[in-house]
């Protein structure tokens, strides 16, 4: 395999396109801050 400079478009590991990415990793921080939100206000 190699490395071809002028390639500027890389296919994303897994998925078939990059904006499922960005949804999936938007997904997970806003579950995180609604979970980190309920866990604050249950052991205030």
């Amino acid at each position: 395999m190699t490395h071809d400079p002028n390639k500027t478009e890389d296919k994303p590991p897994v998925f078939k396109a990059w904006g499922i990415w960005y949804l999936l990793v938007a997904g997970w921080l806003g579950l995180l801050i609604v979970l980190f939100y309920l866990f604050t206000k249950h052991f205030s």
